[in-house]
């Protein structure tokens, strides 16, 4: 026959016995206090959960699915532990751009690495914050171009490349280089940045030729700026 058992927390019992060829037994300790009982349709209140709770494992979480559809929004940190070392994180640093980066041991100064931004850009300081392949003959025109919104034609040979986003400084590093040019003939040339200034910087293309220097208009130039 199989019984269920309802105990009062210190002392009293009531038995059901249930017309059963079996010899179950199930046992329920009750509370010294009014209350109520759960089904399985019922929600448990958050406020109401004391004392030392059981840990999750997530050994015993299966059949999650591999991919999921939707939005995922975070209001802080996504932080993830990389053992005994900084904690590394990534985060939405506002409505539009990420940030990659580290907390200190201490979890007191957050280090941001990389910042992805919603028009594409990557900041950091491995990324190249200008750079641009631009024809100086004739109308002077980007081949390509990364953070440039335009070219100024000063005069033969010298140019303005004016930036879509400033740079935090003056003090960045800045290389060039040009195409067309001929050993056979003693022909060089390059391109040498002047007027470095945090939205532009002025390129000047000249040509040595039989031991003369002059600014001629180059058909291939390059540049790349990496800064902060």
């Amino acid at each position: 026959m199989s019984t269920l058992t309802l105990k009062g927390l210190t002392s009293g019992s009531s038995v059901l016995k249930a017309p059963d060829s079996g010899s179950n037994e199930v046992t329920f300790t009750m509370p010294a206090s009014a209350g109520t009982v759960l089904s399985d349709a019922s929600t448990l209140d958050a406020t109401k959960l004391s004392g030392n709770l059981p840990a999750i494992d997530g050994s015993n979480l299966t059949s999650l699915p591999q991919s999921f559809t939707g939005a995922v929004t975070a209001t802080t940190d996504m932080v993830v532990h990389a053992g005994g070392a900084a904690r590394k994180m990534f985060m939405g640093v506002s409505a539009d751009d990420l940030a990659f980066g580290t907390y200190s041991s201490s979890n007191t100064v957050r280090n941001e690495h990389l910042k992805i931004t919603s028009g594409g850009r990557g900041l950091s300081q491995f990324t190249a914050k200008v750079w641009a392949r631009f024809n100086g003959s004739g109308t002077p025109a980007f081949g390509d171009s990364h953070n440039c919104s335009s070219i100024t034609d000063n005069s033969t040979g010298n140019y303005t490349i004016n930036f879509t986003n400033n740079l935090a400084n003056v003090n960045y590093s800045l290389t060039t280089a040009s195409q067309n040019w001929s050993i056979a003939s003693n022909e060089w040339r390059l391109v040498s940045p002047y007027s470095m200034a945090v939205g532009s910087v002025g390129i000047q293309t000249v040509e040595s030729y039989g031991g003369d220097l002059r600014l001629v208009d180059h058909t291939e130039c390059m540049l790349q700026i990496f800064g902060d």
